[in-house]
């Protein structure tokens, strides 16, 4: 099951992932529209959160953003979808944007052929795995933290969806190898430059294994424990330079880099293939 779209798409460079879509003005987080934002800019990939209605409707929404986004005091995940639809997005001036809550389905609909990864869905895994079973699975990213259950779930009902482990360590990879699934990627978080999961031997395995290389460069806060790519994040990018954080990521060997920038980071990458070229397609 290797030879899915998302190896096929190493040939043409390292790729692009939008976090929650492409945000900003009066579109909000995780939206089918914010989605649409992001792939007029030149994202590859559109990585999304999801939630589970009380009735058992996924909905593109992270959990535990009901007071910013919604004004909403409760957790959603407690609501049914009727419930849900009637919501309101804010937009980032907190102003009712006049958009809704949108759900998974309508989101993969809208946009067939684009490549999603999908994130958040750890906490309803058999429910994710049975709704992307009956789907054009291939062109999905599933990922997890590795943890023993999750894994023997995912090998007894989904072992051919395409699957990332989010890895703090070397050995979650190993845990994660002893499993028949199809493992096409790994997310690799590191708050040093020492961490043993970005070595060169570590990246030469990673390469003669067929997985992609994963970064997430998303600037969370100025917390310790939001530092998860050695500080070669998105701010970093905008205050110190592409070349000096966005560019050591690109030459350490990395295959995807998931930003909130979409578009700085696709041109800063096509400059550096001769290019200043996005994608001229049509959503």
């Amino acid at each position: 099951m290797k030879n899915n779209l998302f190896l096929k798409a190493r040939e043409e460079g390292v790729l692009v992932t939008s976090h929650r879509g492409s945000c900003g003005g009066n579109l909000s987080q995780n939206n089918i529209y914010t989605m649409k934002s992001a792939l007029l800019q030149g994202a590859d990939i559109l990585e999304l959160d999801v939630i589970l209605s009380k009735d058992n409707v996924f909905y593109v929404f992270h959990d535990n953003q009901e007071k910013h986004v919604l004004h909403l005091d409760d957790d959603i995940r407690n609501l049914t979808s009727k419930q849900i639809d009637d919501l309101v997005l804010y937009n980032w001036l907190n102003y009712p944007s006049g958009l809704k809550v949108s759900r998974l389905e309508e989101v993969l609909d809208a946009y067939p052929g684009v490549l999603f990864n999908i994130d958040r869905s750890w906490s309803y895994w058999d429910e994710i795995i049975e709704f992307l079973s009956k789907r054009d699975y291939d062109h999905y990213l599933l990922k997890c933290h590795p943890e023993k259950q999750l894994l023997e779930t995912l090998e007894a009902k989904g072992k051919n969806i395409p699957f990332m482990p989010i890895l703090i360590n070397s050995e979650e990879l190993d845990l994660c190898l002893k499993y028949d699934i199809n493992m096409v990627a790994v997310e690799l978080l590191f708050s040093s430059l020492d961490s043993e999961l970005i070595s060169e031997e570590m990246f030469k395995f990673y390469k003669d294994n067929d997985l992609l290389t994963f970064v997430n460069c998303e600037t969370i806060s100025c917390l310790e424990k939001h530092n998860i790519c050695a500080g070669l994040d998105d701010n970093n990018a905008i205050i110190k330079g592409f070349d000096e954080t966005w560019g050591k990521l690109v030459d350490m060997g990395f295959d995807i880099i998931q930003t909130d920038w979409v578009a700085l980071l696709k041109g800063y990458l096509n400059s550096r293939k001769g290019t200043n070229l996005l994608k001229n397609e049509n959503f």
